[in-house]
């Protein structure tokens, strides 16, 4: 457990009305970019892969503008924050309100009011490869877990904007209550009827630098003491807002379900430390090697069980370490190639992933939606590209795919340039340069590509379909 003692000022909502809302969908360039932010984790405080200044900067760019009602007399509030991977160049973004006090509902004279409020804003953000930061939906807390939960994933495209430049949305904070909502009409109808929003002052959030939590297994922030008494973040403590001492009971204040512990559980936000960059990382023994993963011929590999492996690799069976291994399919530049894509093929004879039915691969490597009027060509074809970004049919291993039919034993015929290197295209030195469809790889030491293939192929299916699940909290793990 870290403990931070500072002093803590506390945020209240001055700042007058300045205009009305924008509804542009906005995006920032916030000086970073993506191959910016990824880097080993032993290089962040909370190993989690992403760099610390990056996660700082795109939390910082996209912080929220709170709106809050002539009625609300309880806005202070001490907000944290925490950000993770969430998929190619994506990032998910906690913030931790923690409001001092909850004021009750004003038509009730204040009747429901209570110690602290650990009301909370998630946020996924994704970079667009050319500098800008876009905000892809965000998941707004409004009375989380109770009967009167109204909260939601609510796309980019219906929330409101400060202006039609930058990437921080407008939140209406219902009054008293602090309940958040994207616009005022649905304040107005949210929380079983009783939350009531209007547009009277606008600040940000509050973020400031050095109230990173981190990750529940490599914690930054968790016990934090405010005024002489604690509040916790990862420890699944009932949060009171700085006014009660750590032995003095906790009933009264947010409901028991309601911890940051557990909402930073529930939106995924505790991954542990970045998975898998050891992949084809040099290694002496295993203790150099993160995830599980073992040390072979002086690389490492990552443990698996029947997905989850980057792009370019797939996911060998248990030899004997109680779990499956992520392997190279052909090489270790192969899944470097990846790194940013979705799907296809990165030029490297290896797969990225693939797309679900009604989406294809774009040349970028990302899956966007099919052209409806697209049919499919498989006639006279077991397998290969049916035209519209999917396939015809996978062949068994050992066989693969030639001209749409499925060959055993496929020829490959080793290149060389001058002076014995590797041709265009080639990888010279360990081991052969090999000509594959019309890729040329290195192959010394890889799996079988049509077993490599169908893991890969099977990763990107539980990967997409998890990523589509309504609920949105399982841990991608695809670029990881």
């Amino acid at each position: 457990m870290i403990t931070v003692r500072t002093s803590c000022a506390v945020i209240a909502a001055t700042a007058a009305l300045t205009a009305s809302p924008s509804l542009a969908r906005a995006g920032t360039d916030i000086g970073v970019r993506w191959v910016d932010c990824v880097v080993e984790p032993a290089l962040d405080a909370d190993l989690d892969g992403l760099d610390d200044a990056c996660e700082e900067a795109v939390v910082l760019g996209f912080e929220p503008e709170l709106v809050f009602g002539v009625e609300e007399t309880k806005p202070a509030r001490v907000p944290f924050w925490a950000a993770r991977r969430d998929g190619p160049e994506t990032m998910r973004l906690f913030y931790a309100l923690s409001y001092i006090d909850d004021a009750g509902d004003p038509d009730l004279n204040g009747a429901t009011s209570h110690d602290g409020d650990s009301e909370f804003i998630v946020l996924r953000v994704q970079y667009d490869g050319a500098g800008v930061w876009t905000l892809v939906e965000g998941y707004l807390s409004a009375h989380y877990q109770t009967f009167c939960d109204t909260a939601d994933w609510i796309p980019a495209t219906s929330f409101q904007w400060e202006s039609d430049v930058g990437g921080r949305p407008l939140v209406f904070v219902a009054e008293g209550k602090h309940a958040n909502y994207a616009d005022l009409a649905t304040c107005d109808s949210g929380g079983c009827f009783q939350d009531h929003c209007t547009d009277t002052t606008r600040e940000p959030a509050g973020i400031v630098a050095g109230r990173d939590l981190g990750l529940r297994t490599t914690p930054i922030i968790d016990d934090f003491v405010k005024n002489g008494n604690s509040e916790w973040y990862w420890t699944n403590e009932i949060f009171c807002g700085w006014q009660r001492p750590a032995a003095d009971p906790r009933d009264g204040c947010v409901p028991a379900d309601n911890s940051y512990s557990i909402q930073l559980d529930d939106f995924a936000m505790d991954d542990g430390p970045a998975a898998g960059v050891g992949l084809c990382e040099a290694c002496v023994d295993d203790t150099d090697c993160k995830d599980g993963g073992r040390c072979f011929d002086a690389r490492c590999t990552r443990a698996c069980e029947s997905d989850g492996c980057p792009g370019g690799s797939f996911c060998a069976p248990d030899p004997g370490f109680g779990s499956g291994q992520c392997e190279p399919e052909t090489t270790c530049e192969c899944i470097a190639a990846c790194m940013g894509r979705e799907c296809g093929d990165p030029g490297c004879g290896a797969s990225c992933g693939t797309c679900p039915m009604n989406e294809l691969c774009s040349a970028a490597g990302q899956c966007v939606p099919k052209d409806p009027g697209c049919v499919p060509q498989c006639d006279g074809k077991q397998c290969g590209d049916d035209g519209c970004g999917n396939v015809c049919g996978n062949c068994p291993n050992p066989e693969d795919c030639q001209n749409g039919v499925c060959v055993d034993d496929p020829t490959t015929v080793a290149t060389t340039g001058a002076g014995g290197e590797a041709g265009a295209g080639g990888e010279g030195g360990g081991g052969d340069v090999v000509e594959d469809e019309g890729c040329r790889c290195a192959t010394a030491g890889s799996a079988p590509r049509s077993q490599g293939a169908w893991g890969l192929a099977l990763a990107g299916a539980v990967f997409l379909a998890r990523r589509r699940r309504s609920e949105r909290y399982a841990s991608p793990t695809a670029d990881r």
